[in-house]
């Protein structure tokens, strides 16, 4: 099952965001500095750190935890740094790494730890993941 979007893209991105908000824990050994560099030419593969900016979060998982190990409460227009990959789960997101990504293409949060991707599949109970914009790979 594809997870259809109601993202609407920004026209661009802003200096600011060139500084996140967040960055998600699975980041955490990764040393980075700001402001961030990013490209929309490399092809998507595991393993990316992406800029995405949070539109519609989700009700029932609607955190991340972060590089400090605090868990954080999403706000639609946050900027959040996360990891592209693949994740199977009976309890909780599924998803993968899209063949092709663009700027301004609708991705989820498929866990708390900040893996980002196409969502393939969620517990019902759950209901939709949140949603976030690709800006670009650092």
């Amino acid at each position: 099952m594809q997870v259809k979007s109601s993202i609407k893209a920004t026209a661009s991105f802003e200096a600011e965001d060139l500084k996140p908000d967040l960055i998600s824990s699975s980041v955490g050994r990764v040393p980075l500095t700001t402001p961030l560099e990013l490209t929309s030419e490399a092809p998507p593969r595991h393993g990316d750190l992406v800029l995405v900016r949070v539109g519609k979060v989700s009700k029932k998982y609607s955190s991340v935890e972060t590089t400090g190990g605090k868990e954080t409460q999403l706000e639609a227009g946050n900027s959040l740094v996360g990891v592209l990959g693949t994740r199977r789960a009976l309890m909780g997101f599924s998803g993968e790494v899209p063949d092709k990504l663009g700027p301004h293409e609708p991705l989820y949060v498929l866990n708390r730890g900040g893996v980002i991707g196409n969502c393939t599949g969620f517990h019902r109970e759950l209901e939709w993941p949140t949603e976030v914009e690709y800006l670009g790979t650092l």
